[in-house]
């Protein structure tokens, strides 16, 4: 992680004001938005991308061994990012990644604000550590997740619902890092704000697994 002047917070975060275990509105759209992503470039090669878990990113919200974040470089078909294009790879989530293609993944205590809770966040910078503007050529860029543990338990006190929603806000994240943005139609995705709905049956919520949009934009914007 590169040397910071300062930081400030991005505005392109993951929300969620519902009870944990609720359905919300229930999304039934499947095309995707046209470009649903940001200009200019994450300052990393895709196709080695890593990602590096401090502790504090997740503990003590959620038990280290409760949680395979290992998801996020699944196939496609199983939810993670990877097999969509042959320009973004996704090599190494861990807590010991590293190299030059690393995204550092930390935590912050991040209490409500008016109601909503912020569950993580990017934090771009340019060359000089400076926090970069989200439609620009970025240096590097940091994931950020709330690991207050009493602000999930204002939505979530079920330890294992709780390792999902964290593992879906993270996959979010992810996406935020590959440039994505929110979608501004209805259509299922994965980069919607907020945790969705329940997929039809209510097993799975939409963010537990990549949807059309999500693979449609991340082609458009990389190749």
């Amino acid at each position: 992680m590169k040397q910071r002047r300062f930081k400030r917070l991005v505005s392109m975060v993951l929300t969620f004001a519902l009870f944990c275990g609720m359905i919300g509105e229930m999304r039934t759209e499947t095309e995707a938005c046209a470009t649903a992503f940001w200009a200019g470039t994450n300052g990393y090669d895709n196709r080695d991308l890593r990602f590096r878990i401090s502790n504090s990113a997740f503990v003590p919200v959620i038990a280290p061994a409760s949680s395979n974040f290992n998801h996020v470089l699944d196939t496609f078909s199983n939810g993670g990012w990877n097999s969509i294009t042959s320009r973004v790879r996704i090599t190494n989530v861990s807590t010991n990644a590293s190299g030059a293609n690393t995204v550092v993944v930390i935590g912050e205590n991040m209490p409500p604000v008016a109601g909503w809770l912020t569950f993580g966040e990017i934090r771009p910078y340019d060359r000089l550590g400076r926090p970069a503007a989200l439609a620009s050529d970025w240096s590097d860029v940091d994931i950020v997740m709330n690991n207050g543990l009493a602000n999930w338990r204002l939505i979530c006190n079920n330890d294992a619902q709780r390792t999902r929603v964290f593992e879906n806000a993270f996959r979010h994240e992810v996406g935020h890092v590959l440039k994505l943005v929110h979608p501004g139609c209805s259509t299922i995705a994965v980069m919607h704000q907020g945790i969705p709905a329940a997929l039809p049956g209510g097993s799975s919520f939409v963010g537990e697994k990549l949807q059309a949009h999500d693979s449609t934009n991340l082609q458009v914007k990389w190749g």
